[in-house]
């Protein structure tokens, strides 16, 4: 299983040979696994699987899958979570039967709501009352 807040990547390579030494300087020539092994921390667990199946004439198929599970960075982990909420909402509103278009109308003020402020005044404020300094030290 796959840690939580990690990715799981690999590549999948085919030989028709057994030969060690083809097989060890074709993955190390292939790019994607180079760029694992370059990866800049050392927060990384590498993996590798192989499977011989045996054919008529002598002959294999021999299937390697390499690859790494990456720790995701921060902004990634909370993009996903930001898209996972939205996706949420969307499908709790398509349950509740809410349209996201006549919430945002109900959320405009009407002409009538406009004239009710409009007839309210503003109360003055009163001013702050006045500190008298007499010389006292409010720290002694």
């Amino acid at each position: 299983a796959v840690k939580e807040n990690h990715v799981l990547s690999g590549v999948p390579l085919h030989f028709s040979s057994t030969d060690l030494k083809e097989i060890r300087k074709c993955i190390m020539g292939c790019a994607p696994i180079q760029e694992y092994f370059r990866y800049p921390s050392d927060d990384i667990f590498f993996f590798a699987v192989a499977k011989v199946i045996p054919l008529p004439q002598s002959v294999c198929s021999v299937w390697v899958f390499m690859g790494a599970e990456v720790k995701m960075a921060r902004e990634r982990i909370m993009q996903l979570s930001k898209e996972q909420k939205d996706r949420e909402a969307a499908l709790w509103a398509e349950e509740q039967g809410i349209d996201e278009e006549e919430d945002e109308e109900d959320m405009e003020p009407t002409a009538e709501d406009l004239k009710q402020f409009a007839k309210e005044e503003p109360k003055a404020e009163e001013p702050p009352p006045e500190v008298k300094d007499e010389g006292q030290d409010l720290y002694a």
